[in-house]
């Protein structure tokens, strides 16, 4: 009976390691998957692997992940880092992308479809660029008021719906298959 729940407490305890050591994977390669298409404006593989995260993590793994990819994506940079106030607005956003992760996993009980996925991909990516182009508007824009947001929210719409279009096929294409490897991955 000792042994049993000694080896109970140590699986119990090793636990949250293996999350945080799946998270700082899942993040490298955020932020390597980021840098491959860095050149190309919103398009990007970080967001699918950040809500993967958040999908097979949690909630409290997902922002972890989401955090940390965040802010090395930003320091590594080669067009150089954002400035504060969007920086922690991208933190916020892309937990958002964890958290949604997060709910879609609990909703569909891990039982993804690949409408369930680009629903998810143009959803969560939806208020990414919501709450960062609100952000880039408060740092660089003298005048708030509703015509001026409007108007930044109409300037940036092309980019955004490039963003949210991509982020819907890639969720579609590869969303499964990445949930599918990455989840076999952390059971091993």
């Amino acid at each position: 009976m000792a042994i049993k729940q000694s080896t109970e407490l140590i699986s119990h305890r090793a636990m949250p390691i293996l999350i945080v050591i799946q998270c700082s994977m899942l993040s490298a390669l955020a932020v390597v998957l980021g840098q491959v298409l860095v050149a190309v404006p919103n398009i990007e593989l970080v967001s699918i692997t950040i809500f993967i995260a958040g999908a097979l993590a949690g909630v409290a793994g997902g922002i972890v992940t989401a955090l940390t990819t965040t802010v090395c994506f930003n320091y590594l940079n080669p067009m150089g880092p954002s400035v504060l106030p969007v920086l922690l607005v991208q933190c916020v956003a892309w937990s958002f992308v964890a958290i949604g992760g997060a709910f879609f996993n609990r909703l569909y009980n891990g039982n993804f479809e690949k409408f369930h996925l680009a629903v998810a991909g143009g959803i969560v990516t939806t208020q990414y660029q919501l709450w960062v182009n609100i952000a880039f508007f408060m740092v660089f824009v003298d005048q708030w008021t509703v015509k001026a947001i409007g108007a930044n929210l109409l300037l940036a719409a092309p980019y955004s719906v490039i963003h949210i279009v991509w982020n819907i096929m890639i969720f579609h294409i590869l969303g499964k298959p990445l949930l599918e490897i990455v989840g076999r991955q952390a059971k091993q």
